[in-house]
């Protein structure tokens, strides 16, 4: 702080012995522009994000490429099996859409490299090949022969180079000794370097992020840190200096003994471990890097699992000074106001100065539904800030296609103010509502109700799931309410 504070007193100095005049207009030009300094956001181009959305819907539920051929998904037809990836894979500036199929037979497992073209505002293919290519920031990529056809002392692989002035890759030479090998790597990978590339699951609620992230001004891309690989991309510290960033699975979970589920977990950043998860009966972990500006960045840490219902938790953290510093913690947010079951947090989108929080739970009134949290960042506390004590309901889920429309099967009050004992009307069984937004308050939640002549109250989430009446067990309030239990 020392240094920077005579910095800007130095070029206070100089200013004032040059201008003499207009002092005040030009110091506070200075202060500003020193201030501002970090914030330089690094947004996503929504316009590209928008377009392989687009693909990725396509191939969920068409099952089809941009040309219109079809996807070989042979194996159950489950996407949630493949991956896809948003990175800049040929280091021209701008992210490649890359889609991986290999639930099938292997003559139709395949690797497709999608561009966007902003001029013709449409999807171009750059390359096609077989899973398992390696991309390296020399332009070079390594794609594996599907099959050891000849014996060969190595498994042979084919050498593409990025045509940059084509925005294409193009055949360069086969490797299928190891003498070639080495002298290839002799002549030109010496100072090669992996591209990192963050896989994620061509399944539903990941394409919808993408389709979301689209239509919002100044977001900041997502990258997924896959576990198990130290990561070398980016610049955590703010020094314009590659940081190392491991997600380390420390002991893997007896119990479902399966891959990626742990129960000791931990995030460690230029090799020194900055938080340590423990997770009693085993849990998954994602967590998701974003930068924000040079000198501004944050991880969000999920985990979530199956072992006496749904363990989820969700936090944001900022590395600062060596430390991973919590900024948020947005699952406690949700369970400390929301009685409802399976609940989940997490980050919808951040911008420089936004976050939206995605929350969900199965709510005893409505099962399960989706709502917003919005923070604004406050550049004088460096903290994330809560915008509003109301939050928008986006979505019903189990089957729900109400449109937030409501058709009551208990009659209820509901009362002018969420704090108010004031009637404001009653819904009779068969009545119908629209519920628009929630409210904590208290520890409880409350839903903003409103009915067909225009009325307006709120009502509170009941303690239970259900209520019987006339002999009958009654769950929810709404015909449109259907619970996974």
């Amino acid at each position: 702080m020392r240094k920077r504070a005579i910095r800007v007193l130095s070029f206070l100095t100089a200013v004032v012995l040059l201008t003499g005049c207009g002092l005040k207009e030009k110091t506070q030009e200075i202060i500003e522009q020193v201030e501002n300094k970090e914030e330089v956001s690094y947004a996503i181009d929504r316009a590209r994000y928008k377009e392989y959305a687009k693909v990725l819907d396509d191939i969920i539920d068409d099952n089809e490429w941009p040309d219109g051929t079809n996807v070989s998904e042979e194996w159950n037809p489950y996407f949630g099996q493949d991956n896809f990836a948003i990175c800049d894979i040929d280091m021209d500036g701008a992210e490649e859409l890359l889609v991986e199929i290999t639930n099938t037979c292997v003559a139709g497992m395949i690797i497709q490299v999608f561009d966007y073209d902003a001029k013709a505002d449409e999807v171009v293919e750059q390359y096609c090949g077989f899973p398992g290519v390696e991309f390296y920031d020399n332009g070079i990529l390594y794609e594996p022969w599907s099959h050891n056809q000849g014996g060969a002392e190595i498994h042979p692989f084919e050498v593409y180079r990025y045509n940059e002035q084509d925005d294409s890759y193009e055949s360069v030479t086969s490797i299928e000794t190891q003498a070639a090998y080495d002298e290839w790597e002799e002549k030109e990978m010496k100072n090669a370097r992996s591209i990192y590339i963050p896989w994620e699951s061509i399944w539903e609620p990941n394409v919808e992020r993408i389709e979301h992230l689209s239509k919002v001004e100044g977001a900041i891309k997502p990258t997924r840190i896959n576990t198990q690989q130290k990561i070398t991309q980016f610049d955590i510290n703010g020094n314009e200096k590659r940081d190392r960033i491991e997600i380390r699975m420390d002991e893997q979970d007896d119990f479902f003994n399966e891959p990626g589920y742990g129960s000791k977990w931990s995030v460690l950043i230029n090799d020194k471990v900055v938080i340590s998860i423990s997770a009693e009966g085993g849990a998954w972990l994602d967590v998701y890097f974003y930068q924000v500006s040079p000198r501004r960045t944050y991880l969000s840490i999920e985990q979530g699992g199956c072992y006496d219902g749904v363990v989820l938790d969700m936090d944001l953290y900022q590395f600062q000074d060596g430390e991973l510093i919590e900024q948020l913690d947005c699952y406690k947010t949700v369970t400390d106001n929301s009685d409802g079951a399976y609940p989940e947090a997490r980050v919808s989108y951040l911008t420089k100065d936004k976050l939206q929080v995605e929350a969900i739970s199965e709510l005893k009134a409505t099962a399960g539904i989706k709502w917003y949290m919005d923070y604004e960042y406050n550049k004088k506390t460096g903290k994330w800030e809560m915008t509003s004590e109301e939050f928008p309901i986006v979505e019903w889920f189990y089957n729900n296609d109400s449109k937030h429309r409501c058709t009551a099967t208990l009659s209820f009050d509901v009362y002018k103010s969420y704090d108010s004992n004031e009637l404001a009307f009653k819904v009779r069984v068969g009545e119908k509502v629209y519920l628009d937004s929630i409210r904590y308050y208290n520890g409880k939640t409350y839903f903003k109700a409103r009915n067909e002549q225009g009325q307006e109250g709120w009502f509170v989430d009941p303690e239970d799931f259900g209520v019987e009446v006339n002999g009958d067990w009654i769950y929810g309030y709404f015909e449109e309410t259907q619970f996974t239990r």
